[in-house]
């Protein structure tokens, strides 16, 4: 197997930084496909008392976790904090951050028209704008999908919640959107991300063997692999499953004091 060893990790909160060393965490991100809003749930336990009043205090800031393998770290959330609380667990006080991803873009509003000849990709525009989202692949993925090369010069106006809108223009389009660590995916309906597929075998950190449901749904257990996340091609190639599916959701579980430190995957063949 390849060695994946010395597990390490990086959370900064507004502008608080905890780094490998310094603190004893769990975390668990849940991100998927959908326009719900990613969720990260962040136990810290046996905060200093300075550090659990500077965070319970904090209102309306980001929250970036980063966590992998020695040097290798890939970011796992980064959204906007929901809530700090402080319990206590038998001898320990666990401090909770929990945070969401795109939970203001959720909540916009819009109000813009756009008249003849300006059309759906400036009122797409104007929606990334009001949601406060990075684009991303957003205007590439619209312009390479076949149902835009419809007659889309005619007015727009949206009006109203945002992401309802996005929606209604991007699906006229054949399209799904999600917001991950703060920026915008667009994908043509059960399609994934282009690119070469991450291989999973137990020499690159398949733990065990997957299973597959009654609908075709893959659920696997794996390392902690940097380049593994919602919309990313995976290929398994294990003794009972070989074959190229898309990641429609996959949930980080990670603990400083236990041997938790992977994650749980599940994925569907693309569309044909």
């Amino acid at each position: 197997m390849t060695k994946l060893f010395r597990r390490s990790i990086d959370l900064v909160v507004d502008n608080i930084r905890f780094a490998s060393g310094t603190i004893d965490v769990a975390f668990q991100i849940e991100k998927d496909l959908s326009r719900h809003p990613n969720k990260a749930e962040i136990k810290i336990r046996n905060l200093n008392e300075n550090h659990r009043r500077q965070l319970e205090q904090l209102r309306e800031v980001r929250i970036a976790l980063k966590a992998g393998y020695e040097e290798k770290l890939a970011t796992l959330f980064y959204g906007e904090l929901r809530r700090v609380s402080t319990t206590r667990d038998n001898a320990d006080l666990v401090t909770t951050i929990s945070g969401g991803d795109g939970d203001k873009a959720s909540r916009a509003r819009a109000s813009q028209s756009r008249r003849r000849g300006e059309g759906i990709v400036a009122a797409l525009g104007d929606l990334v704008d009001s949601m406060g989202v990075a684009p991303g692949n957003l205007f590439d993925a619209f312009g390479g999908a076949p149902e835009a090369g419809r007659d889309y010069r005619g007015a727009v106006t949206v009006d109203g919640d945002a992401s309802r809108d996005l929606t209604e223009l991007l699906d006229s389009a054949g399209l799904e959107w999600s917001i991950q660590d703060g920026t915008l995916q667009v994908l043509r309906i059960d399609q994934a991300l282009g690119g070469t597929a991450v291989r999973l075998s137990s020499d690159t950190g398949l733990l065990g063997s997957p299973s597959v449901d009654a609908h075709g749904v893959v659920t696997a257990e794996v390392m902690l692999i940097p380049d593994v996340f919602p919309g990313r091609r995976v290929v398994f190639e294990s003794e009972n499953l070989r074959g190229l599916y898309r990641v429609r959701k996959a949930t980080y579980t990670g603990d400083t004091a236990s041997d938790a430190w992977g994650i749980h995957l599940e994925c569907k063949k693309e569309a044909a």
